[in-house]
C-alpha cells in the first residue's frame, strides 16, 4: 500500500480509537413521537476541570442549555426527565457527550432534591464533623462543599466551627443520604 493512503488511515484509525465508543439509548415514543429519559444531576469534583466542579447529567456533560427551558438552577440531587425526538446516543468518554446532530431536545423538567440544614461541630477528639440542625437520620457521601463561585472545599479542613452548609437529599434516591453539600443555599435566589 502506498505510504501517503496509509498515513490518513492510521490518522482516521486513531481518531475514532480516541474519541470514545458510543451508546444508542432506545427509548420508545409515545403518539405524537416525542422519547422521554430522565437522568440525575450528579458532579465531577475537579477531574475534569481542575479546582472546579462541573455539574453532570448522569455521567455526561448538561447538553442544554437551561435558560432555553426556563430552568432557573440546577444543583447536585436534581432529578431531570427530557422530552425529545431523534435518536440519542451518548460518546462513551469521561464526561461523556450526547451526540446534538441526532437529537432534538424539545422540553425539560426538573424536580430539585430536599435540602436540609448542617453545621460544622468539632468532636471531642479535635477534628470536624457535621451536625444535623433538622433530621440527623441521613447518610453523608461526601466530604466536599460547594461554593458559589464553582470551587469546592471540605468542610472538615477549611470551615470553621459554627459555619452552616446545605445538604442535598436527591427527591429520586429511596435512601435518607446526602450526595452534596453547598456553602449556600442553591435553591433559594440572592
Amino acid at each position: 500500500m502506498n505510504r501517503i493512503v496509509r498515513l490518513p488511515l492510521i490518522l482516521c484509525t486513531l481518531l475514532t480509537i480516541g474519541c470514545g465508543n458510543r451508546r444508542h439509548i432506545p427509548e420508545e415514543p409515545n403518539e405524537q413521537g416525542i422519547k422521554e429519559v430522565t437522568f440525575g444531576i450528579y458532579c465531577d469534583y475537579g477531574m475534569h476541570v481542575d479546582d472546579k466542579v462541573t455539574l453532570l447529567l448522569g455521567d455526561s456533560l448538561i447538553p442544554f442549555n437551561k435558560d432555553k427551558y426556563n430552568i432557573d438552577t440546577l444543583v447536585v440531587g436534581d432529578f431531570v426527565k427530557i422530552s425529545y425526538t431523534g435518536e440519542l446516543y451518548i460518546r462513551e468518554t469521561y464526561p461523556s457527550t450526547w451526540y446534538m446532530n441526532m437529537v432534538h431536545i424539545r422540553d425539560v423538567k426538573v424536580t430539585h432534591g430536599k435540602v436540609l440544614e448542617y453545621e460544622v461541630a468539632e468532636n471531642s477528639g479535635g477534628g470536624k464533623s457535621l451536625k444535623a440542625l433538622e433530621d440527623d437520620s441521613y447518610d453523608i457521601a461526601t466530604p466536599h462543599v460547594i461554593n458559589e463561585d464553582g470551587t469546592f472545599t471540605d468542610y472538615y479542613t477549611t470551615l470553621d466551627v459554627g459555619t452552616k452548609v446545605y445538604g442535598i437529599n436527591p427527591s429520586h434516591f429511596a435512601s435518607k443520604t446526602i450526595l452534596a453539600f453547598y456553602s449556600y443555599n442553591p435553591l433559594i435566589e440572592s
